[in-house]
């Protein structure tokens, strides 16, 4: 007796595995999304040369910079310890007020005191405890979002599989829910 082949039954292997990948990756995509939205963001000015940073009253101070006279500089990645980082603005106000101060000097002066600065300890803290909160909400939305897409996945594989499948057995005259014609039977 010659071996048979049963194209649909490798047909749904191959469609299980490729909804399983499909499902591995919503979930991936889905924690990388809601992960990559965790930074704290902190903003400090100083409004003379040797004057302390300040915490900003808003987050968005930092914004209204005179071209020529203030200076920004960001600290990307700056650590809070415990695998937590921030992203903090510097704002350098009045630099051009008075004196022989070049534009290089500028440049020179907020390296360095950027280079210098060091995140005060209550603010440490409260910097710590917003980026635990925010870690928090993302584990709880990627959680989310991968559940939901993986039921989106799965139900949308799971439909094209029908299709093709329905559109197999109608083209070779096969009876719903059968592998074979009755006559192979």
């Amino acid at each position: 007796m010659p071996a048979t082949f049963n194209i649909f039954e490798g047909a749904r292997r191959i469609a299980l595995i490729l909804k399983t990948l499909g499902v591995a990756l919503a979930v991936v995509i889905s924690f990388a999304i809601t992960f990559g939205s965790t930074n704290v963001s902190l903003n400090y000015e100083t409004t003379g040369m040797d004057q302390p940073f300040t915490k900003s009253s808003s987050e968005s101070s930092c914004d209204n910079i005179w071209p020529g006279k203030d200076q920004l500089k960001d600290i990307y990645g700056y650590d809070l310890g415990g695998s937590y980082s921030a992203w903090v603005q510097l704002c350098f106000r009045g630099l051009g007020r008075g004196g022989d101060f070049s534009i290089n000097d500028h440049d020179e002066y907020t390296k360095t005191r950027t280079k210098a600065f060091v995140l005060p300890a209550d603010d440490l803290l409260v910097a710590r405890a917003k980026a635990r909160s925010l870690r928090y909400h993302a584990v709880i939305d990627g959680a989310i979002y991968a559940i939901c897409s993986s039921i989106a996945v799965w139900i949308i594989l799971s439909c094209v599989q029908r299709m093709i499948g329905w559109v197999a057995r109608g083209f070779l005259g096969i009876p719903r829910g059968q592998d074979r014609r009755c006559s192979q039977l």
